[in-house]
């Protein structure tokens, strides 16, 4: 049974640097709106992102959902004692794993599209879409060069 607010054909995009979102993310949201609902996901730096607010009216999203990162954010901008506050990392954490298991219930899509896999957002999407949702398709686009020693 789907939820009241369930709708066919659903896409999440997780997006995460905007230099990607900006380089090819537009694009490929912008192919997938020709046959999807899509809800996007990004991080909480983008509503302050005059650009980011004029394609949102451009495109037309179904919804814009912004998480809290420390990740996608400008050095003189990130909490310098992030990586020490064991608290705050894991309400982010919890903020995470919440905002993905929500957007599955509500949504019930059909695939989750992710920017890539070295943070920690994803594997919440990708679990709750696994442990949720069967038939999910767990869709990730390396769509850069990879940026550090982890990936």
């Amino acid at each position: 049974m789907c939820p009241e607010k369930c709708f066919d054909n659903t896409v999440i995009v997780v997006q995460g640097h905007n230099y990607t979102f900006f380089s090819n993310g537009i694009y490929l949201c912008a192919e997938l709106m020709n046959s999807f609902n899509i809800v996007l996901v990004v991080p909480q730096s983008f509503s302050s992102d005059k650009r980011f607010l004029k394609i949102c009216e451009l495109l037309n999203f179904h919804e814009v959902v912004y998480f809290p990162s420390n990740s996608y954010v400008s050095l003189d901008k990130r909490d310098l004692f992030y990586g020490a506050n064991v608290l705050k990392q894991f309400f982010h954490q919890k903020a995470y794993s919440e905002i993905s298991k929500k957007l599955m219930l509500q949504y019930r899509p059909i695939a989750v599209v992710q920017h890539d896999y070295i943070h920690i957002e994803n594997f919440y999407f990708f679990y709750w879409a696994k442990r949720l949702l069967k038939n999910c398709k767990k869709i990730v686009v390396l769509s850069t060069a990879p940026s550090n020693e982890r990936t």
